[in-house]
């Protein structure tokens, strides 16, 4: 599975999500991350 390293603008952290997650936008309203910053992909399959 290829998963999505997102730093969060407000706690400063990274944290694995999956593409899904960042397709709905979902993240995006929980972290306030406007725009996402895409740190790294990594591909775990």
């Amino acid at each position: 599975m290829e998963v999505v390293y997102v730093k969060d603008r407000h706690t400063a952290c990274t944290f694995p999500t999956s593409l899904n997650s960042l397709e709905n936008s979902h993240l995006n309203r929980l972290s306030g991350a406007v725009p996402i910053n895409l740190l790294q992909f990594r591909d775990n399959s």
